[in-house]
């Protein structure tokens, strides 16, 4: 079954930097931080149909990874005026709160999860003098450092620590179409993306994924979607316009699409929701 794009609600805030992963999905979502014209604080939070204030963080969590949804979420990492933070941040649907720092302070990386189980990939450390070498998993207490699936920054991904994927990205100025699983102890190569893309907007796990737009060369983005089931990648729905660099979260069945960018430019507000019909998956009729 082949999902669409449709549109939703926009963004009270026009923004990208917000590293492609949302808390969330088509239903229930949340994102923070990133930039406008400059670097935001406030974040915001879905109710499947509009966008409404989330509050402000304490500090600007720009390329920071998303967990949880839009009443239980949190924001990890990310980049500041030459700093890349350890720091975290915890939603309980009114306010944001300090939470335990991670053990690695990473910026330009993916995760996903929930307040009481969530990993982060990949990435930078020392604000992208160099790549991070590992993953950290949080079990609700504590911070682990676990094996990485593959040293990129911009990767798509979501899932948590027993369950995750880490799909595309960009080593060296190259865009990837790498995809990595992780089952709670190993990662392990899995189908490539269609194409090699970074900063594309994704979601879902081991099993289940979804992965939209990026930037395909350069900062030319796109509009092409994959889904994953476990295995391989297959096409999906085409977003409406270009776009990169923004929020994303869900499954193939169920995801959103928030802000971010086209080709590098203008920064965007427009979201998208993707779902799957039911109905059209039953082509035929009932017998007697």
């Amino acid at each position: 079954m082949t999902g669409t794009w449709a549109s939703t609600g926009s963004l009270g805030t026009a923004r990208d930097d917000t590293q492609g992963s949302s808390g969330g999905n088509g239903s229930s979502a949340i994102l923070c931080c990133g930039y406008s014209t400059s670097q935001i604080l406030t974040g915001e939070k879905f109710n499947g149909t509009t966008w409404a204030a989330a509050s402000s963080t304490t500090y600007y969590h720009d390329m920071g990874a998303m967990a949880g949804n839009a009443s239980s979420a949190m924001v990890m990492g990310g980049t500041y005026t030459n700093q890349t933070y350890v720091y975290v941040e915890n939603y309980n649907g009114t306010s944001w709160s300090s939470g335990t720092d991670m053990t690695t302070g990473r910026s330009r990386h993916s995760g996903g999860g929930s307040q009481s189980d969530a990993i982060v990939m990949a990435g930078v450390k020392a604000n992208g003098a160099n790549y991070a070498s590992d993953s950290n998993t949080w079990n609700g207490s504590a911070w682990s450092s676990i094996s990485l699936g593959y040293a990129a920054i911009g990767t798509g991904g979501g899932g948590n620590s027993t369950s995750a994927i880490q799909v595309g990205g960009d080593h060296g100025g190259s865009y990837l179409s790498t995809c990595y699983i992780y089952n709670g102890s190993t990662w392990s190569s899995t189908g490539s993306l269609g194409a090699g893309r970074e900063w594309g907007f994704s979601g879902g796990n081991a099993s289940d994924a979804i992965f939209a737009g990026g930037y395909s060369t350069g900062t030319t983005a796109s509009t092409d979607t994959w889904t994953f089931g476990g295995t391989t990648w297959s096409a999906g729905g085409a977003l409406s316009a270009v776009r990169a660099n923004g929020s994303g979260g869900g499954s193939s069945t169920n995801a959103i699409r928030a802000g971010g960018d086209d080709d590098g430019s203008a920064v965007k507000s427009d979201c998208e929701k993707y779902s799957v019909s039911v109905s059209a998956s039953w082509a035929g009729t009932w017998g007697g």
